[in-house]
């Protein structure tokens, strides 16, 4: 809503909440997907989901917005496009296995 309202401070304002949030995920998002390989495969496993993850997350999802947004003529099917990779993501972390106490061997 922000975004569609075209004055530049709410405009700016999107942006500046939006990587805050992004800064604020990206912290611990190292440490979470390492952790989710056994040591010996670590390097390997997480080199991996990184790459993986930035060719389908980051190839398609441009893609998908813009037809969203040409077909839909504004954002709100955009915004719930986020909210559904959100929803995705929210899912793989309650399912993701804690290692905190296990041993790095």
């Amino acid at each position: 809503m922000l975004l569609d309202s075209a004055q530049p401070w709410a405009i700016c304002l999107a942006v500046v909440v939006g990587l805050l949030i992004h800064a604020i995920m990206y912290g611990p998002q190292a440490a979470f997907v390492t952790e989710q390989f056994p040591g010996h495969i670590r390097y390997a496993g997480s080199s991996l989901a990184y790459t993986l993850a930035g060719i389908l997350g980051g190839g398609f999802a441009p893609l998908i917005i813009a037809a969203l947004y040409s077909e839909m003529g504004g954002t709100l099917w955009v915004s719930g496009y986020v909210v559904l990779a959100l929803l995705v993501t929210l899912l793989s972390v309650w399912l993701a296995k804690e290692t905190a106490k296990k041993p790095l061997a």
